[in-house]
């Protein structure tokens, strides 16, 4: 997991991300907003909308973290080099809601820092309708606590016909590149701050944590990662050469 704190304006806002190669975390796209400042964890670059770019100031990233407020021995500290927010993301839509951040150096894999395998293109072997997968985040614990929690936390959730999302969402998007994920009967989902968090089945990450109702209550919209992975990949071997 990865920790990323987006100052906005006098405020800030929390995201979370994933390790997806030793030097790549990918998150959600609308973890920032053009013209603002990003930060991942305590350092804070501006930048122009919808473009890589070269990043001259500190952005660090906080991998392998429990506790966020706490220097543990398994965190690691990297700068971000440059951002890829996907090209045809709409702010509006929430739409194409990944993006993927370019670090300065390779992780060093421990047991609390490793990659999150990505699934096969196009697969649906690993979530299928009534599959239960892990979603983890340091973002709010319940609606009556507005801060974010600051350990994080891990809830397993089910996902559901993107039929039902639909009833809850009247603008979602048709196709395949979104999952419903959030049992309408129960009380747990993810929430503010969890955004960019990873929908992990069967130890394969399936989803990207996009949005949902502003009280918590599931079901939610996560980005689907699989058809992006031709995205994922170039981009990646872009930068590599």
């Amino acid at each position: 997991m990865a920790f990323l704190n987006v100052t906005q304006g006098n405020g800030s806002l929390a995201c979370g991300g994933f390790l997806v190669e030793e030097d790549f975390v990918l998150t959600a796209a609308h973890c920032y907003k053009p013209g603002e400042a990003i930060c991942v964890t305590l350092s804070c670059v501006s930048f122009s909308p919808f473009s890589a770019l070269l990043v001259f100031s500190h952005i660090e990233v906080l991998l392998g973290a429990h506790d966020i407020t706490d220097p543990e021995s398994t965190q690691q500290h990297f700068s971000v080099l440059r951002y890829f927010p996907h090209p045809h993301f709409n702010q509006l839509t929430f739409s194409n809601d990944i993006m993927l951040l370019q670090l300065d150096g390779k992780a060093n894999l421990t047991h609390a820092v490793r990659p999150i395998t990505l699934p096969a293109t196009n697969s649906t072997s690993h979530v299928t309708l009534g599959s239960f997968c892990n979603v983890a985040g340091w973002g709010r614990a319940d609606i009556y606590n507005h801060s974010a929690t600051h350990r994080l936390q891990e809830v397993d959730l089910e996902v559901i016909n993107r039929d039902i999302c639909r009833l809850y969402y009247p603008g979602l998007e048709a196709g395949l590149s979104i999952l419903c994920v959030g049992d309408p009967g129960k009380k747990q989902g993810s929430f503010g701050g969890d955004s960019g968090g990873p929908l992990v089945c069967h130890g394969v990450v399936e989803g990207i944590v996009s949005y949902g109702k502003i009280r918590g209550v599931p079901p939610s919209v996560f980005t689907r990662i699989s058809p992006y992975l031709p995205w994922i990949t170039d981009t990646m071997k872009t930068v590599a050469a």
